[in-house]
């Protein structure tokens, strides 16, 4: 089990992820869920400290995925608050989430899958929380998302086992064969 360690702002923030760990052995549990929510977790912190942070955090819940829990972990709900942070600073942490749960799968370990909180359509904003995103008013954020997607149905070869894939194919132009 691993160890989670992290320093903000002169804390030392040490978790042996216990509770997660007991709760997610359970064998009635076919797959474990995490959350990442860095700046309701740590206030008044620089950009690259919450992306250290979310690293470590992921990598460890993966870690503990492969060789403790022998289960999948999916970062069921992650995100920036729009009022803390940029569209920018957002894309990064995404990318970040993205490409670390990608390499999970592409080494077919147990953390190859994650979802954005959360998704809005036009006109629900009045909805939101801090962290919603209408992704086609943000023109860098679907790309992020379609590209993830492309990653994995060529890791998993699902385009070459369901012919129906057509549409999704021409998404993902020559990413998938």
């Amino acid at each position: 089990m691993s160890t989670f360690t992290y320093t903000v702002k002169n804390l030392i923030v040490v978790s042996s992820q216990q509770s997660f760990i007991r709760n997610s052995l359970i064998s009635n549990i076919d797959f474990t869920s995490v959350h990442i929510y860095p700046d309701l977790w740590f206030h008044e912190q620089v950009f690259e400290d919450y992306m250290k942070f979310v690293s470590k955090w992921m990598l460890s819940h993966i870690e503990d995925g492969d060789k403790v829990l022998n289960k999948p972990v999916v970062f069921s709900e992650f995100g920036l608050s729009d009022i803390n942070f940029t569209m920018s600073e957002r894309k990064t942490m995404y990318k970040t989430i993205l490409d670390i749960s990608y390499k999970s799968a592409k080494k077919n370990r147990s953390g190859g899958g994650c979802m954005v909180w959360q998704f809005l359509v036009g006109g629900m904003q009045e909805f939101s929380d801090d962290f919603g995103i209408i992704p086609w008013e943000k023109t860098s954020i679907p790309s992020l998302f379609i590209e993830q997607s492309c990653r994995l149905a060529k890791v998993k070869e699902w385009p070459h086992k369901d012919k129906s894939f057509k549409q999704f194919r021409k998404k993902c132009g020559n990413k998938i064969p």
